[in-house]
């Protein structure tokens, strides 16, 4: 026997060459036929459900050439987590951020949503949200097959973040080897029950699946819908803040607040608090569809879809007001019975008393909805040629919009009543307790008014977004031999635009602003808030009292305008990456190097107010960024793998930092005779931030559903966004002040 050298590795050992004689020979190829006879006897053993999906999560991972996290389904609908963001929470070094009860965004390494990439089956996608970071609830667990997280840079990768970037992807019909079908029901109860009237605390949710091959399995189709009816019914207690010796109503007596009388000169003692009983009805309906086309070997045609919407009704209702300095006039609270306990060595905090004298307490009732639809479209052609070549074009659109409202109405017990607590605030992690002596929910004294002197008996916010990103891909790719396994070189052209509009009503009561009793058909059961001590407070049909008891008033428009933006980008990228195969000593290394250069074009279109008076402004900028990246894997004995990666990345700032608008001032100084210009806003010539990282990975594996990995990293940040003052140019923007200016 003797050995030669590996064709794939040189330098390395094949497999010994043995030689066989003519007898063994003949044993050899009896034994094989029996075998062969009893393997065509035996069954097929398939591996399904869980283990499948970390043997493929897992198998994914290990094949990547750089560092990768990856969540796949165990079967075709089978991801169990309410939305795609709960699935990607549990990977390692991943943190999702809740909001409404639901995960929502995620973190990467700790870093905010704002420097994390998105993508859909390779693609840039919008959001539903104000700026940059994709809203992962708009996506269900049961229509995405695969999502990787890479946490190194790779050039062929377009739109990837500073952080990282998330890859989702949907199923591929003609990878599976027949026909499909997947149906999943579950049913879902809320452990608070229904805390407020016409509202639910049961919820559902349903998914459909249907994959199949057609024409000799050329062409394969794949549709799936998955429907959410979720409720939430939430209880929140929220504290206004805490004052102590040298609090501001006595250093600032100014402000016209009056200080509470009988608490010990070095307590700190609870300023007020807000308690509220929401309930919240969440709706999503998404739509899946691919068609899958692939003649033959060379040509391969994939239309991906995806189109989510989802609405949500919100009735808040609660209780809130200021217990200890009292503003606007109204005198201080008074306390009695005041027990404290020390905190710390130089004050005391008070953790009972009755509190009497409490002025404007506001009973809410508040409606919020909210409407997003979401729609993704991608095409991805693939020819293979002579030579080891392969071009690749994809298109795609992706557009998200949102509208809300958020509706405002206060009430409060009568037209000047004082409320008197009896209040016990703990130390420890309990909920404080909080016993009026008003009923709150007594129909025949709550009054609708403006408690609280806000100017407006109610408020109606009216938000909306709109985003859209166009895309062209176009990449070629050529197998080589030798240490570079292959040559992947591209461009891609993105435009995205997306706008902002707040708009805002106040509402006042008719009769000029009279409180009044809210009539027997608006009415409904009261909402109980005995969590906090507070047996209930009144409720009623927000949208009905809108409509009758109500008159709707436009905000003034210097309130609003600057809030408005549209924001334009048009980004260039080319890119070049290497494959390499090859070994370091006696070990396999395989990675890629490449490098992507980014040219930006952006601008904003928005408002600017100046001495009262508004002008359209529109600003922008361009930059260039050159992004080069390395990534290595070395195989090591034992199914171990050290890998090691570094580049330059880069994130965008957010959309609202990016904003034209500006409130623009001009001023004289009166000893000097000279005007100047000054204001505050957006600023859309900002830059990205950059960074420079390194990042090295000890994976090990053991078997086909098990690894153990040491993960460490290093971002050095080059640039990043905050606000200061910068010297400005403001030729852009039209002098309306009547002052003269220098030239």
């Amino acid at each position: 026997m003797k050995p030669t050298q590996s064709p794939r590795h040189p330098g390395l050992p094949a497999r010994p060459a043995w030689r066989i004689s003519p007898v063994a020979a003949a044993c050899s190829s009896l034994l094989l036929s029996a075998g062969l006879a009893q393997a065509q006897q035996s069954q097929e053993v398939v591996v399904t459900g869980i283990r499948h999906a970390i043997e493929t999560s897992v198998t994914a991972k290990r094949n990547a050439e750089g560092i990768t996290e990856v969540v796949s389904a165990e079967d075709i609908g089978k991801l169990p987590d309410v939305s795609i963001a709960e699935s990607l929470a549990r990977l390692p070094g991943l943190t999702g951020q809740r909001v409404a009860g639901r995960a929502q965004v995620v973190q990467i390494r700790g870093m905010s949503p704002d420097f994390a990439g998105t993508l859909l089956n390779g693609r840039q996608q919008v959001t539903t949200g104000d700026n940059r970071s994709v809203e992962f609830d708009q996506f269900p667990s049961e229509l995405i097959n695969r999502a990787a997280v890479y946490k190194t840079p790779d050039a062929s990768v377009i739109g990837q973040g500073l952080s990282g970037t998330v890859n989702l992807q949907s199923v591929r019909p003609l990878d599976f080897g027949k026909r499909t079908v997947a149906l999943n029901a579950r049913v879902e109860k809320n452990s608070n029950g229904s805390l407020n009237a016409d509202t639910s605390g049961n919820g559902n949710r349903f998914s459909a699946s249907y994959i199949d091959q057609f024409a000799d399995r050329t062409i394969g189709v794949a549709l799936g819908f998955a429907h959410l009816d979720s409720p939430g019914q939430e209880l929140h207690y929220k504290a206004w803040g805490f004052s102590g010796p040298g609090r501001d109503c006595l250093t600032h007596p100014e402000w016209g607040c009056g200080a509470p009388t009988g608490i010990p000169a070095s307590a700190t003692f609870l300023n007020g608090f807000e308690a509220v009983a929401l309930s919240r009805k969440q709706v999503r309906d998404g739509l899946m569809g691919v068609v899958e086309f692939k003649p033959n070997k060379d040509v391969h045609s994939t239309i991906d879809l995806y189109y989510s919407k989802f609405t949500k009704d919100e009735s808040y209702r609660g209780l809130m007001g200021s217990m200890g300095d009292a503003w606007g006039g109204e005198k201080g609270s008074a306390y009695t019975n005041v027990v404290t306990q020390p905190v710390g060595s130089a004050s005391t905090f008070v953790t009972s008393a009755t509190v009497a004298g409490v002025p404007n307490m506001v009973v809410r009732n508040d409606l919020n909805t909210r409407k997003d639809e979401l729609k993704s479209a991608g095409w991805n052609t693939e020819v293979k040629f002579g030579g080891g070549w392969k071009a690749v074009a994809d298109l795609s659109y992706s557009n998200a919009k949102r509208e809300e409202n958020v509706i405002e109405t206060y009430a409060t017990a009568g037209k000047k009543v004082y409320t008197t607590f009896q209040m016990v605030v703990p130390t420890t992690a309990n909920l404080p307790t909080l016993i009026p002596n008003v009923n709150f929910a007594d129909v025949k004294s709550v009054m609708l008014s403006d408690p609280a002197g806000w100017g407006h008996d109610g408020l109606w916010k009216m938000p909306k977004a709109n985003d859209t990103i166009k895309a062209i891909d176009l990449q070629a790719k050529k197998d080589m031999s030798g240490m570079f396994s292959a040559l992947d070189f591209g461009v891609n052209y993105t435009t995205r635009e997306k706008d902002r509009e707040m708009n805002e009503l106040a509402t006042d009561l008719k009769n000029g602003r009279k409180p009044i009793l809210v009539p027997a058909s608006l009415q409904q059961s009261p909402t109980s808030l005995s969590f906090i001590g507070i047996p209930g407070v009144e409720a009623h049909d927000v949208m009905g009292a809108l409509n009758t008891l109500y008159d709707l008033k436009p905000q003034a428009v210097d309130q609003i305008i600057n809030r408005n933006y549209e924001v334009f980008e048009k980004v260039s990228t080319a890119f070049v990456k290497l494959g390499i195969d090859t070994q370091l000593g006696r070990f396999p290394l395989r990675g890629n190097v490449g490098v992507q250069y980014v040219h930006t074009n952006q601008s904003s279109h928005g408002w600017s107010k100046l001495s009262g008076k508004f002008s359209e402004v529109t600003r922008g900028t361009s930059y260039n960024d050159v992004l080069p990246s390395l990534n290595l894997t070395l195989e090591l004995p034992s199914d171990t793998l050290l890998r090691f990666g570094m580049g330059k990345t880069l994130a965008r700032g957010r959309m609202d930092d990016m904003r034209a608008g500006a409130d623009i001032n001009v001023t004289k100084n009166s000893t000097t005779g000279l005007t100047t210009w000054g204001g505050s806003g957006g600023n859309p010539e900002l830059q990205p931030w950059r960074a420079r990282g390194v990042d090295l990975s000890l994976e090990k594996y053991i078997g086909k559903r098990s690894y153990v990995a040491v993960q460490a990293f290093y971002k050095d940040l080059l640039s990043y966004i905050y606000t200061q003052k910068i010297t400005v140019d403001f030729s852009n923007f039209q002098n309306t002040s009547g002052l003269a200016t220098p030239p």
